[in-house]
């Protein structure tokens, strides 16, 4: 075009120094792993700049009760037993039953049952009935410990003791219920209704699950937990942090999950809904539910029941100490101290760190558009071209590493 080659050349040169991305690409992960060491050195971990990323858009926040809002270190109030059953005997069962557990509301039986001295039976055939109970072989009698929705599925009616039941859950304390029934009528149970071929068909008609002895109740054991003392404060936070809603999904009575509810606060300070007797397929339910209606869901448990809805979750936080290791290996973030109050600070820290990484990416790509352009005309040299790729990279290094700061 006329112009001298030299003089293009030169600004080649700094178009060349001035297009190199440095400040664009360490915008992001200086800011990131501030964030990220941030929070751990706050007590939360986090396994990843995305669980992060999520953390802050997080428009739901979903708890699990027992183990989360309360303490996780149920005890036992009260034992009440029927017909003539003594409540040392009844503890004994419902510890055999429960020896296997990890949950909590079966450790608070074994402990009772430790303290006051009883003699524990050796049990067999020990099965988890998920989110219900627990069911084993003691000697030669079946027992059963757990919800009332175990019981249902075996018929027992339990109006007799509604008044006894509803009294505990208006309480704020989760009522187990135990029975016993003949170890045989476990095996004609699982054969009900199956039959036989051939000429046994026409000497023994198959039996119905009508047949099979109902269990027997024995008495109910009465547990409470304590709500932490940061779960209202943690709430109210929640809600300040921006949160639209916070759900409590759990598996316990409705009664129960109420009176807790209600020691935490109402709807827009503490606890928005509460959806009592799920089991672990309903609290996924519910977290599907809850992200077509608001959006991101961060769900927060404790428990071998809770690994499937964290795992569902956009984000899944586990409580570092009370949390079994299934839920921690699932979860997406763990509270290593148990305390809630860190929940609001890693969404603060989360969205804080976003805010950062946008204002890098703007400063990085605007300084680069306006050298561009000043290096086009000539009215750029190269040491403005060098000062502004060098010096944009600092900038952005230093701003990104406010995120260690909450």
């Amino acid at each position: 075009g006329g112009w001298a080659w030299g003089g293009w050349f030169y600004r080649a040169l700094v178009l060349l120094v001035v297009a190199c991305p440095c400040a664009l690409v360490i915008s992001t992960p200086v800011t990131i792993v501030s964030a990220l060491a941030g929070a751990a050195r706050d007590g939360i971990l986090i396994k990843g700049g995305l669980h992060l990323e999520n953390a802050g858009r997080a428009c739901v926040v979903a708890l699990d009760k027992t183990g989360t809002l309360t303490e996780g270190r149920p005890e036992v109030v009260d034992v009440v037993a029927f017909d003539g059953t003594d409540p040392g005997d009844l503890l004994a069962l419902a510890a055999a039953a429960e020896a296997r557990s990890t949950h909590p509301l079966a450790r608070a039986i074994l402990r009772r049952a430790e303290e006051d001295g009883c003699t524990i039976p050796p049990a067999t055939d020990a099965v988890a009935v998920p989110g219900k109970g627990h069911r084993a072989r003691v000697g030669d009698m079946e027992v059963l410990v757990g919800s009332e929705r175990l019981f249902a599925e075996f018929g027992v009616d339990l109006a007799a003791h509604r008044e006894l039941l509803d009294a505990h859950a208006a309480r704020g304390r989760t009522a187990v219920v135990v029975a016993m029934r003949a170890a045989g009528d476990v095996a004609a149970a699982g054969s009900a209704g199956a039959g036989t071929s051939g000429a046994a068909d026409a000497a023994e008609p198959p039996r119905s699950a009508g047949d099979v002895t109902a269990p027997r109740l024995r008495g109910v054991i009465a547990i409470a937990d304590r709500v932490r003392p940061t779960a209202a404060s943690a709430l109210r936070a929640l809600h300040a942090a921006g949160i639209q809603r916070v759900v409590m999904l759990t598996g316990d009575h409705e009664g129960a999950a109420r009176a807790v509810a209600d020691t935490l606060g109402g709807a827009g300070i503490g606890v928005d809904e509460v959806r009592a007797g799920l089991l672990p397929e309903e609290k996924v339910a519910a977290v599907h539910e809850l992200r077509e209606r608001y959006g991101r869901v961060l769900f927060v448990g404790d428990g071998i029941n809770d690994a499937p809805a964290l795992a569902a979750a956009d984000v899944g936080v586990a409580m570092g100490s009370a949390g079994t290791d299934v839920a921690l290996d699932t979860a997406d973030v763990a509270l290593m101290a148990d305390d809630l109050s860190r929940l609001p600070i890693a969404i603060r820290r989360a969205r804080k760190a976003e805010r950062i990484v946008r204002a890098n990416i703007a400063f990085a790509l605007g300084t680069k558009a306006v050298f561009v352009a000043l290096g086009a005309v000539g009215a750029a040299t190269l040491w403005m071209a060098v000062l502004a790729d060098m010096g944009a990279s600092l900038l952005v290094v230093a701003n990104g590493l406010r995120a260690l700061r909450a």
